[in-house]
């Protein structure tokens, strides 16, 4: 999957990332906020490669993860972290509203697991330990 999400990497414009930035890091924040996140304290699933590789480069909206993914490079671990709760919170948001419907269902099943992904890539790439606490 590396190779596939290099492609990625140089796709989108900085004025895109700076938007993407913007929405999901400084929009309404303060830095105190930002940089507050200390830890990953939301459970963390799994999942099979193949839904990985689904959710992350097949699905109709993976072009959008993929720029809010891209938007979290060069950022702080914590800055990242406040961005991923950012998304997570619009999942709950989301599905807190009523029962999920079944297309509910699946798109929270998407946004999770490539979130979750991330989160496992922060812990490989050594940004968090195996308590997902932010590595200094």
């Amino acid at each position: 999957m590396a190779k596939e999400f290099k492609h990625f990497d140089t796709m989108f414009s900085k004025a895109e990332i700076e938007d993407c930035r913007k929405k999901w890091l400084y929009n309404g924040s303060t830095v105190g906020d930002r940089m507050g996140y200390k830890k990953w304290d939301r459970k963390v699933g799994s999942w099979t490669n193949d839904f990985i590789r689904s959710c992350v480069y097949l699905v109709s909206d993976s072009l959008e993860w993929q720029l809010f993914r891209v938007s979290l490079k060069g950022l702080e671990t914590s800055e990242k972290l406040y961005m991923l709760d950012n998304r997570f919170q619009q999942l709950v948001d989301f599905n807190a509203s009523d029962t999920p419907t079944g297309e509910q269902w699946t798109q929270y099943k998407i946004q999770k697991c490539r979130i979750d992904n991330y989160i496992l890539a922060l812990v490989r790439g050594g940004q968090l330990n195996s308590n997902l606490e932010v590595v200094c």
